[in-house]
């Protein structure tokens, strides 16, 4: 017999969208969720992340994935230069579907992992999605009164497009 093929290895996917509960507005600078996804994990210039309005309830940042993504794992970059501790804590919560099911966190949506209390650092700080969640929206959320979202980047792991058809068995010649 021949051992079980290998899962794919993990690829970064592609988000095609971001959107936050709010974006902070500071004359001169874009601090809009497109920050999070342009796959810039560092902050060299002070300016390339993502922030929500100050003080408000349970800040989120969405983003939508390629039809058929399969999400393992979400990696998390909070600012280099201040402010780590604006990332904790948080979580991440997936859905295939409507963005409104995770808005409502209805039971459609996932929640991976636990909730995250990251250590005061740039990170990553990685979060596992169990075995292979399909996902067409991600929702990475500081819940909680009086927060604040910081963030470098959101990085989805996983596998792109539709799943692989599994191959068929090895046929076996038969018996003479």
């Amino acid at each position: 017999l021949l051992p079980p093929p290998s899962p794919p290895p993990l690829v970064a996917l592609t988000a095609a969208a971001a959107s936050m509960h709010s974006t902070y507005t500071l004359q001169g600078h874009d601090l809009s969720a497109a920050k999070c996804i342009d796959g810039i994990t560092n902050n060299d210039n002070g300016w390339n992340f993502c922030m929500s309005g100050l003080n408000v309830l349970s800040p989120w940042l969405l983003v939508e994935l390629l039809p058929g993504s399969v999400v393992r794992e979400a990696r998390v970059y909070a600012r280099e230069d201040c402010c780590q501790s604006k990332l904790s804590p948080f979580e991440v919560w997936l859905a295939d579907g409507s963005f409104s099911d995770l808005l409502s966190f209805s039971a459609a949506a996932t929640k991976c992992g636990d909730t995250m209390e990251p250590p005061a650092t740039a990170g990553p700080h990685s979060v596992s999605c169990g075995g292979s969640q399909q996902a067409s929206h991600a929702l990475l959320r500081r819940a909680g009164p009086s927060r604040v979202l910081m963030v470098a980047e959101l990085e989805l792991w996983g596998v792109s497009g539709p799943p692989a058809p599994l191959a068929p068995p090895p046929s076996v010649p038969p018996a003479l």
